[in-house]
Parts: structure tokens; sequence; C-alpha cells
């Protein structure tokens, strides 16, 4: 079975369908995202804007997503800080600091941080 096209621009795969009436009649119409959104239906609103702030979407079968980068942003530092960040949260989740691992400030807070670090593989020897 071929996709419905949208009944507006016949170009795009139809995922909404609505149905108006006009002169009386029933018409039923299915529109792409893009006609929808154009025609300013409030549920089509909604669920895009739902989109921007979900980590995914659900979306009728057959709908094509194109995703943009943008122009002003560097994607790789922003992603390189994304893995430094998890990195540096996975290192205090699993041994309690940072600064063993990465650079220190100083001997003294080095020391330190080692203790936590010997205190901690110690308390975890003793649960295995």
């Amino acid at each position: 079975m071929q996709p419905q096209l949208c009944s507006r621009c016949k170009k795009n795969v139809a995922v909404v369908f609505i149905t108006r009436m006009e002169n009386g009649k029933n018409i039923n119409e299915g529109l792409c995202l893009k006609c929808a959104k154009n025609l300013g239906l409030p549920q089509v609103n909604e669920m895009m804007q739902r989109m921007g702030l979900a980590s995914y979407a659900v979306l009728p079968e057959g709908t094509t997503v194109q995703l943009v980068e943008n122009a002003k942003s560097d994607a790789f530092n922003v992603y390189d800080k994304r893995v430094d960040r998890a990195n540096s949260e996975l290192s205090k989740l699993i041994i309690g600091q940072t600064m063993t691992i990465e650079d220190g400030s100083s001997l003294s807070q080095s020391q330190t941080h080692l203790e936590v670090f010997q205190n901690i593989v110690e308390s975890d020897a003793k649960l295995l």
C-alpha cells in the first residue's frame, strides 16, 4: 500500500489527518507535518514543541526527519565537553574524587584525595 501524499503540497507523506466541513460536507485531508504546522493546528505545534524538549519522538511510519546542525556552534567542542563532564562525574561516582585521575592543584590536595581513594579501595576490598 502506497503512503498517502499531503493533500496541500502533494510532495510529502501525510502524517496528520483531519476532517473539516466545507459546504455542509465532510472533507478528509491528510497533511504532512510542515503543512499542518503552517496551518497552525494547535496539536501539531504542541507536538513539535514537546519534541524539542524530549530526547525522543514518536512519529508515524514514513515520517522524514531532517536534523540540522546550528551553524553558530562548534559541535566538536560541545561533544568534547560532554565527554569530559561524563568522565569527571564517573570518576566522582567510582573513586569519590577526580584529583588523582585528573590534574591536581597541589601536592597536599593530591595526597588528601589519594587517601580518600585508598579508603574507598580498602572498603571495596572488604566487600569482596
